[in-house]
């Protein structure tokens, strides 16, 4: 019974082979696929172009498309509205103030702070560059930033800089005098070796703050803005605070009182108040006087066991608040990192729509038009810092600005055709000969596009079909039979047509 592992064998053998076919098939059926993907996008982004159109875009849900694409035009009077990018990331209020009135698209013009920074390559990278930005502004609209998310990216931002914490750690057990006085410069170094008890005031101070970050860090790794014990925590202490500082309340009157009386009489001028905390003017020097401060400190160092009791809990309760303040604030960073890296994938999986605006170099180029949107978060990360430090300011991102109504079509062709006429009176030939003459840079541009891109569709295609087709096996397979009685077991041999069929397919 030998032959029956040989025959098993040979099945196994078989089976493989089948699951080869079927990836190769599947590989096949994917590289032609991505020909006709990569064809239609060639001919869609390059065929405006070899016309000499510029077509910029404005990535959105696709219910504000619809409503764009019906009415016909990108308004600015919709700019800033609660149903935008502002609100869906969380961004803070003064994003939403700045965006009211303006209508944003995609592209680069004069007012980038990188424009000098081109070169005859920069155009294709515009291409990237713009899709990556569109696809995310579609994308954002799939969902609203949740607590969820602000919770998770002070987690994960917390655990990015773990290792600031060991250095602070290490910092703080080095942190002596002599390594204090190493850290700073010559004349900082002579005057607290000349005043010793500024120095150890100094490095007093030192270790609190490192001992803070250390905190701090840990903070965000372990406790939520919103964790029960936190609100419970603060609340706590409020309550505590809130109980002991009515005990108070006469004597800040009376001191307030004073205050103002010092005011009537020109002596002080108060610039701002702010419950209780007087901000003064005296001799146009700035003097900041807390009025319950001061109470309390001269109660507390008079032996006045409430007041210093309340010192530490008005103390304690501004630590617990900054820290759940910044914690959500350093969430909200590390949400919006997440948020604009899987917002681009989700607008290339179908999120949103995208809309087309049609024009020429000289239209969007024109800087009392368009200007540079600094709000942008779709910058290049790479030059953040050059961007922030810029004129302009903001992260480097590939948007422009107008108070224009700007007319914006579903699809690059109505845009195409719409500009064609325009330009030509109506006759889209007068069009396009105009445009190619003005832009004859994006026409070659065009050009390539269309050319690379159906080599590549060709190459693609030409591949996925060979893997289709049934491999030319080098090898027959042989099946079991009877010979003289005798059982031939499977097996296999050359193919004698392998090489003919090898030559006659090239």
């Amino acid at each position: 019974m030998y032959f029956l592992s040989d025959f098993a064998e040979f099945k196994n053998d078989e089976s493989d082979k089948k699951d080869r076919q079927i990836g190769r098939k599947i590989r096949g059926a994917a590289l032609i696929g991505g020909s006709g993907a990569l064809g239609v996008q060639s001919v869609r982004s390059g065929l405006p172009r070899l016309l000499g159109a510029r077509l910029e875009q404005h990535g959105t849900s696709k219910k504000a498309a619809a409503n764009i694409i019906k009415e016909g035009y990108l308004d600015p009077k919709y700019g800033g509205s609660e149903g935008g990018v502002t609100a869906s990331m969380k961004l803070p209020k003064e994003f939403l103030e700045r965006s009211k009135g303006y209508t944003f698209i995609s592209g680069k013009n004069p007012n980038h702070p990188f424009w000098s920074d081109r070169n005859p390559l920069s155009s294709l990278g515009d291409v990237v560059t713009r899709k990556i930005q569109v696809l995310g502004y579609r994308g954002s609209k799939a969902s609203k930033l949740t607590d969820k998310d602000v919770v998770g990216g002070a987690k994960f931002i917390g655990n990015i800089i773990s290792p600031m914490r060991n250095k602070a750690v290490k910092e703080l057990d080095n942190l002596n005098e002599e390594n204090f006085l190493k850290s700073l410069d010559s004349r900082w170094a002579s005057y607290y070796k000349e005043n010793p008890d500024a120095l150890q005031k100094q490095l007093a101070k030192e270790k609190i703050w490192k001992k803070q970050e250390i905190r701090a860090i840990d903070d965000l790794k372990k406790r939520a803005y919103n964790d029960k014990n936190r609100v419970k925590g603060i609340r706590k202490t409020q309550k505590k605070y809130n109980k002991l500082f009515k005990e108070f309340t006469d004597d800040i009157k009376k001191a307030a009182t004073e205050t103002n009386k010092h005011i009537k009489a020109g002596n002080l001028k108060l610039d701002r108040k702010i419950k209780g905390e007087y901000v003064l003017q005296k001799n146009n020097v700035y003097a900041h006087k807390n009025s319950l401060e001061e109470l309390l400190s001269e109660s507390a160092k008079a032996g006045n066991v409430k007041a210093q009791r309340l010192l530490k809990l008005r103390k304690s309760l501004a630590e617990q608040i900054f820290e759940q303040k910044s914690t959500k604030q350093v969430g909200l960073v590390g949400g919006w990192a997440f948020k604009l890296l899987k917002s681009p994938f989700l607008g290339a999986a179908g999120v949103g729509k995208t809309i087309y605006i049609p024009g020429t170099d000289e239209f969007f180029n024109d800087k009392n038009r368009f200007s540079y949107d600094p709000d942008d978060p779709f910058g290049n990360p790479l030059k953040l810092e050059k961007a922030a430090n810029s004129k302009q300011g903001g992260m480097g991102g590939n948007a422009l600005k107008t108070k224009e109504k700007l007319r914006a079509f579903g699809n690059r062709f109505s845009a195409t055709k719409y500009l064609l006429e325009k330009e030509g009176d109506g006759n889209l030939l007068k069009g396009a000969a105009k445009l190619i003459k003005a832009n004859p840079s994006r026409s070659l541009a065009g050009a390539a596009i269309l050319g690379v891109g159906g080599l590549g569709a060709y190459a693609l295609g030409k591949k996925g079909v060979e893997l289709i087709k049934k491999p030319q096996e080098r090898e027959v397979k042989v099946k079991q039979y009877v010979r003289k009685g005798k059982i031939v077991k499977a097996s296999k041999r050359l193919n004698p047509f392998f090489n003919k069929l090898k030559k006659q397919n090239g």
